[in-house]
């Protein structure tokens, strides 16, 4: 898997020439090549711990696969500390929580389109119970379903794995995981204990980024 460099959020949008943004291609190519190969379209990214950049990682791959004409569709599955609308610019409206909770009961009423084209994001919305709880009810496989057969890709960003289950719940719905990783930061036990926690659900790993956010 490709390195990519530091960079500030969205960087697909803001300088779409940058070492980092081509990185973002080349990622989009090869998840491309395995929804080719084998079907596959809903790919969850995770990191062992919070703050290594996984959400950036997850907003900006949807912009590179919108960019190419991909209909994309980001899911915020971090229900206790959403970040994924802030950073695209939109409300908090009705989402994953509230499908999950039957507030929502179709899946297109929490799917929003974005200012940029092809891309929709499904915020985390409200959830009243314990997230894990919400995750692993038989309404996420559904919505994941209908999402798959919908739109042409599905990203979705989860909460940090070893800080509780809710990313290894939506893990293992997803059709591969991509592990964010921030160098320098995260200890290679920390790291083997993510892949570990991805395995104990048998979520297929698909692959590691190393984000180099502080890189001097």
């Amino acid at each position: 898997m490709p390195q990519i460099a530091a960079s500030k959020p969205l960087v697909m949008e803001g300088n779409p020439e940058a070492a980092a943004a081509e990185e973002f291609r080349s990622l989009r190519t090869r998840i491309e090549y395995a929804a080719e190969e084998s079907g596959e379209k809903v790919f969850a990214f995770v990191s062992a711990l919070a703050g290594e950049g996984r959400s950036t990682v997850a907003a900006n791959m949807a912009v590179a696969f919108a960019q190419a004409g991909k209909q994309t569709v980001l899911v915020d599955a971090d229900l206790r500390r959403p970040a994924l609308h802030r950073m695209l610019r939109s409300a908090q409206e009705r989402g994953l929580g509230d499908y999950l909770t039957v507030r929502a009961t179709e899946p297109l009423e929490i799917v929003h389109k974005l200012h940029v084209p092809n891309l929709l994001l499904v915020p985390a919305g409200e959830g009243v119970r314990p997230p894990a709880d919400l995750l692993a009810s038989s309404r996420l496989e559904e919505l994941l379903l209908a999402l798959k057969y919908q739109y042409d890709i599905v990203l979705i960003d989860t909460p940090p794995l070893l800080q509780g289950t809710d990313a290894q719940i939506v893990a293992a719905q997803a059709d591969g995981a991509v592990l964010v990783v921030e160098r320098g930061r995260v200890h290679q036990e920390q790291a083997r204990q993510a892949a570990d926690a991805l395995s104990a659900v048998k979520a297929r790993l698909f692959g590691v980024i190393f984000n180099r956010r502080r890189r001097r």
